[in-house]
């Protein structure tokens, strides 16, 4: 079913809402409410990952490995981590730097940069 949600950001999308009942149907599209619209959350996604990778810019990263999908999404998790990292402990990026498997960050993407330090 079709309905019009007003997201947190204000704006207005038209959304396939479904659900077994009703009450699913409601749930659902009270979760899409308070979600950011998708060109809001492409912003502000677009605008964290451009402030990460500027704040490890001197690093001097070597290119990572893998298609270009992961490649694209890999960057972005790299910098995020080693941001945090680099403020943190910047005695455990070193070894991160050099990690260059655009797959090995990604399925790394949840997990704390602390954790990762210590791999």
């Amino acid at each position: 079913m079709e309905r019009e949600i007003t997201h947190a950001c204000g704006h207005v999308a038209t959304h396939q809402v479904y659900g077994l009942s009703t009450f699913d149907t409601e749930r659902e599209a009270t979760k899409l409410a308070r979600r950011k619209c998708k060109a809001c959350y492409t912003e502000v996604s677009a605008a964290r990952a451009e402030a990460a990778l500027a704040g490890v810019a001197d690093l001097g990263l070597p290119d990572l490995i893998g298609s270009q999908r992961q490649v694209a999404w890999a960057t972005t998790i790299r910098a995020e981590k080693l941001a945090v990292l680099r403020t943190a402990s910047p005695d455990s990026i070193e070894r991160l730097t050099m990690m260059t498997d655009a797959k090995w960050w990604i399925d790394r993407r949840g997990e704390k940069p602390a954790a990762l330090a210590k791999d």
